[in-house]
């Protein structure tokens, strides 16, 4: 990857870092996301070897040693425990170890530095707003990538969910960040090839953005972790916990809670769902509307609620009400929460409802939940509704703008 394109390299070394070591039979026994959270090597159970794998990897990538250092170490590491990557084979099988060495040291890194560009690529969105893909125009490169080869997408589409790269085993594929004016000039955006050619040129196991796995996974998909014992923990219940710990008061960006809602509720999820639970800073109200109402700025939001106030709601005669927000609508509450048309307390539950126009006919109602001491607020739910629910005085006490008296 050419220097020019490492985001960096803290942000590469961070996710490694962050990484809980699994011993796993086969590489393939974690899924699509779970590699983000877990490090892991293919047939490392038998000799105990994953935390002095784990450790060689994280020092090379900070010391900055390179391929050739973390070679020697793990050549000593399999002399010292006589494990050479699977178990019918020895020191003598050269060529393997080689290969197994470039495998796990390449794939690490170029995931490692994927991930890290997401997380900063997505921070200065608002500047460049597209990304370009990029292949590596080199005698070997893949024909299965060509037709990705300077491709230009905003962030937010959907393609960069499976396509991001790498997109392979040793894929030296990558991004370029673009104005707005920039992807205008070079002909963008693009429209990317139809989904029988993606799935032709990238491996399923390869289809998932590191990046966005790190900061809004779906736990709820990662159900081989849940079998895998660390230490009388479940792996799991590790990554779960280290996520909270590392997310807990994360400002997201704009563009980050538009991937973040994108990934929580683009798909359908099974009826037991596992959830980090933990509050994330998603908007700043306005100053005016904060002191009308006494509140401090910070407006806090869980992917459980996000999940649970996109579920499907039921009527009184058994049909779906048809009052949640589109993806649309949800990309665009962190701006509209912060500049609300009115602000009202519930006089039951005292929960503060924001209100804002979605339409002529509906607006958006956003309750949140004042926090203890009135440091923060969480938000418990959000749906579309008639104009003009919140008049009732006697149900609901205007708080913004502040009431003629």
């Amino acid at each position: 990857m050419p220097k020019d394109k490492i985001p960096e390299p803290t942000a590469a070394i961070n996710y490694v870092k962050r990484k809980l070591p699994v011993s796993t039979g086969r590489w393939d026994t974690l899924k699509h996301g779970e590699h983000v959270h877990a490090f892991t090597v293919a047939y490392s159970t038998t000799a105990n070897v994953i935390d002095d794998i784990f450790e060689i990897m994280t020092r090379s990538m900070q010391e900055g040693t390179g391929l050739t250092d973390f070679k020697r170490d793990m050549r000593a590491l399999m002399a010292e425990r006589g494990w050479y990557g699977r178990p019918d084979k020895t020191a003598k099988d050269t060529r393997y170890i080689n290969w197994r060495l470039d495998t796990i040291y390449q794939t690490n890194i170029l995931t490692a530095y994927s991930a890290g560009e997401t997380r900063e690529m997505l921070k200065t969105a608002h500047l460049y707003p597209y990304w370009q893909y990029q292949q590596m125009q080199r005698p070997s490169r893949r024909e299965s990538h060509s037709p990705f080869h300077g491709m230009i997408l905003r962030y937010d589409d959907p393609f960069w969910s499976t396509g991001t790269p790498p997109n392979g085993w040793g894929c030296q594929c990558y991004r370029n960040q673009l104005t707005q004016s920039q992807a205008k000039a070079l002909g963008g955006p693009s429209t990317p090839p139809p989904t029988n050619i993606q799935n032709s040129a990238i491996p399923k196991e390869w289809r998932y953005d590191p990046g966005r796995e790190m900061f809004a996974p779906r736990f709820t998909n990662y159900t081989n972790l849940k079998k895998i014992d660390v230490k009388g923990k479940s792996a799991f219940f590790r990554i779960i916990n280290t996520y909270r710990e590392e997310m807990n008061g994360y400002k997201l960006t704009q563009a980050e809670w538009d991937i973040y809602v994108a990934n929580l509720t683009g798909d359908k999820l099974p009826k037991n769902r596992a959830y980090a639970d933990m509050p994330i800073l998603f908007s700043t109200l306005r100053q005016d509307a904060a002191d009308a109402i006494g509140e401090d700025l910070k407006l806090m939001v869980t992917d459980k609620q996000i999940i649970h106030a996109q579920r499907s709601r039921i009527n009184r005669d058994g049909s779906i009400a048809d009052i949640n927000f589109s993806l649309r609508q949800m990309e665009k509450l962190p701006r509209n929460v912060a500049n609300p048309d009115g602000i009202y307390e519930d006089r039951i539950t005292r929960n503060l409802i924001f209100r804002y126009r979605l339409n002529e006919k509906e607006d958006a109602r956003v309750v949140f939940i004042p926090g203890k001491g009135l440091k923060s607020m969480t938000l418990h739910t959000f749906y579309r509704e008639v104009s003009g629910s919140l008049n009732d005085k006697s149900k609901y006490e205007p708080k913004y703008p502040v009431p003629k008296k």
